[in-house]
């Protein structure tokens, strides 16, 4: 898809933007020059600073930026009004303001930010409505009854597939003729076509193959892979086009959607077994995935006039290499702090919090598999109907705001970290664009730009400093 998202549709790929700008032309003096660069770092350097400083000398005040800080937490309140106002509390409702990510949303589209932090804000009126009407079961995104949020996401997320897909019509037939026959237009991609799909399908069999051999059906197997797949695109499309800030989409994997459409109970034990194994990169969310990564790396090598063949190879390297020390860190991190019961970040270790959590989850589908809800499939072509609404509004009407990946980013858990923050970002960008014009906001960029590099220059300090000290001091960041 590279050549489809890079040359034909010219997406903008709104996370690089930073990066070049920092690394143009190795470095250009006028931008670190730039006063409003400095103002933006200065101002995130201070925050830092000092919640880095309390956590060693309480007397300093911490300045509240984070969404478990408790002057920004909104769900006490909404706990003492009682029903049906507390069903938009769990897990948590706050207003976050974290420097880095008002940037970033100041850099994407903002039709795309106003769509994810106003569909946030519907999917927490949906939540209140439905328990008013009696319907609402625990925390709406992770239970299958109303309002079906999961199922609304599988539908949204699998209309966006086909869009995309659609989109790129034209051009995958012109892959499959270089397939057949390669002319001088595969020479100029990272890898031919031809060997492309051929190690592609050579990964794919030999999930197929480890699958099988553990006990999955064919069949199981074919829409397990297939629907991770589906997602993939549309996610990796999503952040090339629009660069939201994070893609978290808890719930939105391959064991949640054969449970909720073919039913686990339908499955082996040895075939629901298997499906944990995969839950580093098909589990709780795809806030890590590793195709719109690549697809950066190749645009800012196009951007910057790198010769992209030696891609592939230094990929794969990095990968392996960066494999084998992450599971070595995480063995050496469990065997020195333990297990749940550790001093650690509240009592739990994050390592295997959520590797806990899927071992319920399979005794779940062992023990008491919940049927299919036939509402949760008319809410699984609901969700993919509005999708296809929004999509056709925005081709009629070019005022439209509401973006259809918004609906389906806003539909799951990960917004919650920084709604508030894309709702500032956006407010500010359209106020400079109204009122400043193209220049304010080309200076305004460029504090944004400092906001981003002073976080994560203070931010990476107290994070070292942590693991150093081996005691939490600051986390700049959420999750």
């Amino acid at each position: 898809m590279r050549r489809q998202w890079t040359e034909h549709e010219k997406l903008s790929y709104p996370i690089i933007h930073i990066p070049l700008a920092l690394t143009r032309e190795g470095g250009r003096a006028e931008f670190f020059a730039n006063k409003w660069f400095w103002w933006g770092f200065g101002v995130v350097a201070f925050l830092d600073l000092m919640n880095g400083l309390s956590a060693f000398y309480p007397s300093i005040p911490k300045i509240p930026v984070r969404h478990d800080d408790l002057q920004l937490r909104l769900d006490p309140l909404l706990y003492s009004m009682g029903r049906p106002w507390n069903a938009a509390a769990p897990p948590f409702f706050s207003f976050p303001l974290y420097p880095f990510i008002i940037a970033l949303g100041y850099l994407i589209p903002l039709d795309i930010a106003f769509s994810m932090w106003f569909f946030y804000l519907l999917r927490k009126i949906l939540l209140i409505v439905t328990d008013w009407l009696g319907f609402f079961r625990g925390a709406g995104y992770i239970v299958s009854g109303p309002p079906y949020l999961l199922q609304q996401s599988y539908g949204a997320w699998l209309m966006l597939t086909i869009h995309t897909l659609w989109a790129a019509k034209h051009y995958l037939k012109e892959v499959g003729r270089e397939i057949l026959r390669p002319t001088a237009l595969s020479q100029q991609e990272p890898l031919s076509y031809r060997r492309a799909i051929l190690l592609t399908l050579v990964g794919l069999a030999f999930l197929l193959w480890f699958s099988l051999r553990g006990g999955m059906s064919l069949w199981v197997a074919l829409i397990y892979f297939g629907v991770f797949l589906g997602w993939s695109i549309a996610i990796a499309k999503c952040r090339a086009e629009l660069g939201p800030p994070a893609h978290e989409i808890v719930g939105l994997n391959s064991a949640n959607f054969i449970a909720h459409t073919i039913g686990m109970g339908r499955l082996s034990t040895r075939e629901k077994v298997m499906m944990p194994l995969y839950w580093w990169f098909n589990g709780r969310g795809h806030r890590n995935h590793q195709m719109p990564i690549v697809l950066e790396g190749f645009k800012m090598a196009q951007v910057t006039g790198l010769n992209i063949k030696a891609f592939p190879l230094l990929m794969v390297v990095c990968f392996g290499v960066g494999t084998l020390l992450a599971y070595w860190a995480a063995l050496h991190q469990l065997y020195q702090i333990g297990g749940v019961n550790n001093p650690v970040g509240g009592g739990e270790n994050p390592l295997i919090m959520h590797n806990w959590g899927q071992l319920n989850q399979l005794r779940a589908w062992i023990e008491a598999p919940e049927p299919v809800n036939p509402s949760g499939i008319i809410a699984i072509f609901v969700g993919a109907a509005i999708v296809e609404v929004l999509a056709r509004l925005r081709g009629q009407f070019l005022w439209f705001p509401f973006h259809p990946a918004g609906y389906a980013l806003a539909l799951n858990f990960g917004v919650d970290y920084f709604w508030s923050c894309l709702l500032i970002a956006s407010v500010l960008k359209f106020f400079v664009l109204r009122y400043g014009g193209q220049r304010t906001y080309q200076a305004t960029l460029l504090f944004m730009y400092g906001l981003v590099l002073g976080e994560y220059t203070f931010g990476a300090f107290w994070s070292a400093a942590s693991i150093i000290r081996q005691k939490p001091i600051y986390d700049f960041a959420p999750g």
